[in-house]
């Protein structure tokens, strides 16, 4: 399993491109899984799912969102001295502070909604 970090442009089928919008989409997936083609399956799924309301879309282009140069990762402790209800640890990052929660055995954590401009990138210095 990789963590895939990707932003899709899309658009309602026979619209023109600038009606497009971006969609973030953080997931877990299989080693083999492109951000291309889970983009793809996501849109294939809702245009198969489609409500009677609700237009068909489609895949305009799709962005990596690690792709940032060379970024430093956040070094994470767990602060909690036990798992919480709901099955997560707490984590901290030690070089920054951005706090988050990592469920189950997960090598990934959840980064709290305060610290979420510093998801992909660690600032290296303490932040609040």
């Amino acid at each position: 399993m990789k963590r895939i970090d990707y932003t899709m442009k899309v658009k309602q089928v026979g619209s023109d491109d600038s009606t497009a919008w971006n969609e973030d989409t953080h997931e877990m997936v299989e080693e083999s899984v492109s951000n291309e083609e889970h983009a793809k399956s996501i849109i294939k799924y809702f245009n198969d799912t489609l409500k009677p309301y609700e237009k068909a879309r489609e895949l305009v282009s799709v962005t990596d969102l690690n792709d940032t140069g060379s970024p430093v990762n956040h070094v994470w402790n767990k602060v909690s001295l036990v798992t919480e209800t709901g099955g997560f640890d707490r984590m901290e990052c030690e070089n920054c502070g951005c706090t988050g929660k990592r469920f189950g055995l997960r090598s990934f954590v959840q980064i709290d909604p305060k610290y979420r401009k510093h998801e992909y990138n660690c600032p290296n210095k303490k932040v609040s």
